[in-house]
């Protein structure tokens, strides 16, 4: 089991994050979309990027679901997915304090592009279908959200290029 924080400010609960989705037709929250969403994307579209670290935090799907999470929360930097994980006592406790620095969120962004832009479009339009069904969009397009998905990857991207270019290179 790992707990993660779902609220903006990732301190207000903690719920679990890697249990296998329930059997609703259709989840019922952020969490519940990362996770079905996680679950769906293919093994083989997945490449970890360590050996054994002895942490589940450490495995592909774990990550894929953990960064996916945070991006679609719209925290894109891995310094600053690292410093979330590191502030969740739950996770920690769950992970036995081993969690992903962010030089490895940065190479697993790298070698699983195709997976996050899969697993992210996924949970936008899940997002986009409850502001549809709020009322506060009046259609969602389906190539609009695989450019989000686009975009948030690419932001990622540039933020970690920038902090690696102001400390030098991470790996």
């Amino acid at each position: 089991m790992i707990a993660f924080e779902t609220e903006t400010s990732f301190r207000a609960r903690t719920v679990e994050l890697m249990t296998p989705p329930r059997t609703r037709s259709k989840p019922a929250s952020l969490l519940q979309a990362v996770q079905a969403a996680a679950q769906k994307v293919e093994h083989r579209l997945l490449r970890p990027v360590v050996e054994n670290e002895g942490s589940l935090a450490f495995q592909p799907r774990v990550l894929l679901a953990l960064i996916t999470f945070c991006y679609a929360r719209q925290i894109y930097a891995s310094t600053d997915i690292e410093a979330v994980l590191a502030r969740d006592p739950a996770f920690c406790q769950a992970c036995q304090n081993r969690f992903p620095p962010a030089r490895v969120i940065r190479q697993f962004r790298r070698e699983n592009r195709e997976a996050l832009q899969i697993c992210l479009l996924e949970v936008l339009s899940f997002l986009a279908c409850q502001k549809l069904e709020n009322g506060l969009v009046t259609r969602v397009s389906k190539t609009f959200l695989a450019a989000e998905a686009s975009r948030r990857l690419v932001m990622a991207g540039c933020l970690d290029n920038m902090a690696e270019g102001a400390s030098g290179p991470a790996f």
